[in-house]
């Protein structure tokens, strides 16, 4: 199977590809979904075959994008071509599609085949599939949490948490009264001997090491990154909030300005002195105005001015992060102390880290390498995003032909196209390598047989 889903997948081309790897994301969303519903006993009668489930919308019936649409377009994959690319992908025993009726038109719809899920694994370099007796997931998931108990209860219901437990000789858990469970003698001998299988089947699953060594991604690396992140977004926020203040500062301002005319000249001593009272009044008042909305906008040059150097070192501390885990050369606290001291050398005049080196990973290589390249200016999107993606959707109020929209709060200035695109780029550096899965993926450990 391996090498006839590889021989299909070289025979795409990089359109095709894109709708396959995009059919095969929904799919495993949908597979996912399936099993947490499993889990927590929301489904427990529903059985859906599995040949019915797995079909995906492609598209629908009027202006509404489907998410497939979505994750097409911001893969820059929008031209007219929906039904050949699905055909041509159908001919190679990758997917199937059909058009049903959808009201007084007709729904496109595709659905992976067994080849074309293994075509997307074999470029991504998927960890292989479980063997039997090897748990998935959500149930290992759930074994690392008895095992972080330590003897304690935990509670994991569902009648499919139940039989991944139980329905094994010798049980993993020992039951204490649904849905609470403890973790048995068989239970750690099978965390113990499989933990370095898990962790190259399940790398998203942060498990403890039972033979701890040289920890790859400790918990001050990952506070590291995240303390980065932070430093962004607090940046951001103070920026939006200085800009509220100089909005109404400037409003406070121009209402201060503003001065009554009662329509005549002030006659005799008394009224002069109360009107030129008034005007003093009035001129302290402005005065005072016109400070607040000097500082005001003072300050929002300065909450503007810091978000800069922020960015700055959140994109050359999230690749520096990513460099380690593509070499695995730092282990525990060094992990942390590469990250920090590479942000601290970005400086208030950074500029964009060199492109991040291939890891092998298809899909992390593709997706990295287009971010770097949009960041860096060298790739430019060939049409701009479906307005449904980009124009914000306003909220109504009021029912039938008495629904009026609100208006939209006032929004602070975009920020400059390179902060935007560099700021993306450490997102998607930085939810690559979170919690060590990067790390893990391309260097799963390895534990001597017993």
């Amino acid at each position: 199977m391996a090498g006839k889903a590889q021989t299909a997948w070289d025979g795409l081309n990089e359109r095709q590809r894109a709708y396959l790897h995009v059919l095969y994301d929904h799919d495993q969303a949908a597979e996912q979904q399936r099993a947490a519903d499993w889990t927590s006993g929301r489904s427990m009668d529903d059985r859906t075959p599995a040949a019915e489930w797995r079909w995906i919308d492609v598209v629908t019936p009027g202006t509404k994008l489907t998410s497939v649409q979505r994750d097409l377009a911001k893969r820059d994959v929008r031209d007219p071509g929906v039904g050949s690319t699905l055909a041509a992908l159908t001919r190679a025993g990758l997917i199937e599609h059909e058009e049903v009726p959808r009201g007084r038109s007709r729904a496109v719809r595709a659905k992976m085949t067994r080849t074309g899920r293994a075509a997307v694994r074999a470029a991504i370099k998927a960890a292989p599939g479980r063997r039997t007796g090897e748990l998935a997931d959500w149930s290992w998931e759930i074994l690392v949490r008895l095992w972080e108990a330590d003897g304690a209860l935990v509670r994991a219901g569902g009648a499919a948490a139940e039989r991944a437990l139980l329905d094994r000789r010798p049980p993993l858990a020992v039951q204490h009264g649904y849905p609470y469970y403890v973790i048995s003698e068989a239970g750690r001998e099978h965390y113990r001997q499989g933990w370095a299988r898990y962790q190259q089947l399940h790398p998203a699953v942060v498990a403890p090491d039972p033979d701890p060594g040289a920890d790859p991604w400790p918990g001050t690396g990952q506070r590291a990154l995240a303390g980065l992140r932070q430093a962004v977004d607090a940046a951001v926020a103070d920026r939006r909030a200085a800009f509220e203040r100089q909005l109404q500062a400037e409003a406070d301002t121009a209402k201060a300005q503003q001065r009554p005319d009662s329509g005549r000249e002030p006659s005799g001593e008394w009224e002069r002195l109360v009107a030129d009272q008034a005007r003093q009044v009035l001129d302290l008042a402005a005065a005072h105005a016109r400070a607040r909305a000097e500082m005001a906008a003072r300050h929002y040059a300065e909450a503007e001015a810091r978000i800069g150097p922020a960015i700055g070192a959140y994109v050359h501390g999230a690749l520096a992060a990513y460099t380690l885990s593509v070499d695995n050369t730092l282990f525990d606290g060094a992990v942390a102390e590469a990250i920090q001291r590479a942000a601290a050398a970005a400086g208030p005049e950074w500029t964009l880290p060199p492109r991040p080196v291939p890891c092998g990973l298809h899909d992390v290589d593709s997706d990295l390498g287009a971010a770097w390249d949009t960041a860096a200016g060298a790739r430019t999107r060939r049409r701009p995003l479906p307005k449904q993606m980009t124009e914000p959707r306003r909220r109504m109020v009021g029912r039938g032909r008495y629904r009026t929209p609100v208006p939209a709060d006032p929004e602070p200035p975009p920020l400059d196209t390179r902060l935007q695109r560099a700021w993306a780029l450490a997102r998607a550096v930085a939810g690559e390598v979170s919690d060590g899965v990067l790390r893990r993926s391309l260097h799963p450990p390895v534990r001597e047989s017993r």
